[in-house]
């Protein structure tokens, strides 16, 4: 009885850790968007989220996509739904080379950039010109 009681205690503890940590991230940037646009088939959410002073986009444990040689996720100044093969990476800024076409991912955003000047989050092949998909960014019309 006494080692379920202080089992339990550590529960406690540790559930009351998780609280604690989880409210150091803004909950309007956790939470998870899709894929409005697709031109190639993209599973799973992304999210942004903020640790300190450093914001990070988060692709879900579920995310999939096609492989290419050359994937990157880009912000655009665009509406997810105006992109086009042609004009996705115009005014653009490069967040990373995707590192897998599948599974959980996080990319630093570039320190000083504005998410308020950009419209919308994509995934582009830059080696073919492709666009793979995009969404619009929260707090945005687009």
């Amino acid at each position: 009885m006494q080692i379920l009681s202080r089992f339990l205690g550590f529960l406690s503890i540790a559930a009351t850790a998780l609280v604690i940590g989880a409210t150091a991230v803004n909950a309007d940037e956790m939470s998870s968007h899709g894929w409005e646009v697709q031109n190639y088939n993209i599973k799973g959410t992304w999210s942004i989220v903020t640790e300190g002073d450093t914001s990070y986009v988060v692709l879900s444990d579920d995310f999939r996509t096609r492989n290419a040689p050359d994937l990157k996720i880009f912000f655009s100044p665009l509406a997810a739904s105006d992109l086009t093969d042609d004009n996705a990476t115009e005014g653009s800024i490069l967040v990373s080379q995707l590192e897998s076409n599948k599974g959980g991912q996080r990319y630093a955003i570039p320190e000083g950039v504005d998410l308020s000047t950009f419209n919308s989050i994509i995934i582009h092949c830059e080696r073919f010109s492709k666009l793979w998909g995009s969404s619009s960014l929260p707090n945005t019309d687009a």
